[in-house]
């Protein structure tokens, strides 16, 4: 996330991406001694813009999509394939959202005490995150040729559109990045002391230090390194949920029997 959001200071605003990885470390760092329940309510405000701004761009690309100018295989020869076939990269995607998620997925799962509101909160979320993802990909698909090599493809579809636009887009990323970055390390730091011990702070200040000197790696080199290992980890933490699942379910059957 710190180095996401260097690369949108660097590729967007013409700054080092130090500036904006220091940036973002540095509020990310001071938010987690917030409450929780406000670091919701703040990914709840942000998530909105952009949806809005995906809709807006995926209209646009599709509406000055031209099928006969497109060359996929010239875009896709330029990348870095993540596994061997595009049914494993497909699942790693599927795998790593999961994985990157579940973090924060526990700790607002955890503030929800009715069980069919978490339920249907987890459908409709993953329904939600599942149309933002396909727009996503279908805005990209349709310019492939011109996103290819640039770190940050969707604040460049938006720039294509007015760079008011490109502005606002990068305003609305930095802001999600802001909010993945908090509930990221405030998730590792309870998972290594609890929060409401004296050293919570002194910790989440190491973990953010060492987070924000991982950036240094570069954020596409982070994006074809993490991504993939986090998606195969993920596969780990798929089959632990739904053999959980079915323990839990099948404890329950037999209390009530």
């Amino acid at each position: 996330m710190f180095s996401g959001a260097g690369a949108i200071f660097e590729e967007q605003f013409g700054l080092p991406a130090i500036v904006g990885s220091l940036f973002m470390a540095a509020i990310t760092i001071a938010s987690v001694t917030l409450n929780v329940q406000k670091i919701i309510g703040l990914i709840s405000a942000v998530t909105p813009f952009l949806l809005v701004m995906v809709i807006l761009i995926a209209g646009y690309s599709l509406l000055h999509f031209d099928p006969s100018a497109i060359n996929i295989d010239s875009g896709v020869a330029k990348a870095s394939p993540a596994a061997s076939n595009w049914m494993l990269e497909a699942l790693l995607y599927v795998s790593y959202n999961i994985a990157a998620g579940v973090a924060m997925i526990t700790v607002i799962g955890g503030t929800v005490k009715d069980q069919k509101v978490a339920g249907w909160g987890g459908i409709i979320g993953g329904l939600g995150l599942g149309l933002l993802i396909l727009l996503i990909n279908i805005s990209m698909l349709t310019q492939i040729e011109n996103i290819s090599g640039v770190a940050m493809p969707m604040i460049s579809l938006a720039n294509e559109i007015h760079p008011v636009i490109g502005f606002i887009m990068a305003l609305v990323l930095i802001g999600m990045i802001y909010n993945t970055a908090v509930a990221m390390l405030y998730a590792f730091s309870a998972r290594v002391v609890k929060p409401e011990k004296s050293s919570f702070k002194s910790f989440t200040i190491l973990f953010g230090i060492i987070a924000f000197i991982a950036s240094f790696v570069g954020f596409v080199k982070l994006v074809g390194t993490v991504y993939p290992v986090t998606g195969y980890l993920g596969f780990l933490l798929i089959a632990a949920i739904i053999v959980s699942w079915f323990l839990y379910k099948s404890r329950s059957s037999k209390v009530y029997v």
